[in-house]
């Protein structure tokens, strides 16, 4: 689901340069880190939401791509 939230914001940030290179570089890859930063803010998020649902000594099964690779950093499972 993430793939395709990311594809919509880039395509607008595409839409929004109109024939100007440059000014679709700077788009594009603002809209890039954006991503990014609200993906690891997220992440984050999780994070602290789940920890104290957690106590020493329990184990958490995953069953997806949660991790960092899947992500932008911590990972949704992970943080």
């Amino acid at each position: 689901m993430n793939l395709f939230w990311a594809l919509d914001r880039m395509r607008k940030a595409i839409a929004k340069s109109g024939d100007d290179i440059e000014m679709l570089a700077r788009n594009v890859s603002a809209e890039a880190f954006a991503i990014h930063d609200d993906e690891l803010e997220t992440d984050r998020r999780i994070g602290e939401q789940g920890a104290v649902l957690l106590t020493d000594g329990m184990s958490v099964l995953t069953h997806c791509n949660a991790g960092g690779l899947a992500t932008a950093g911590y990972g949704t499972a992970l943080a």
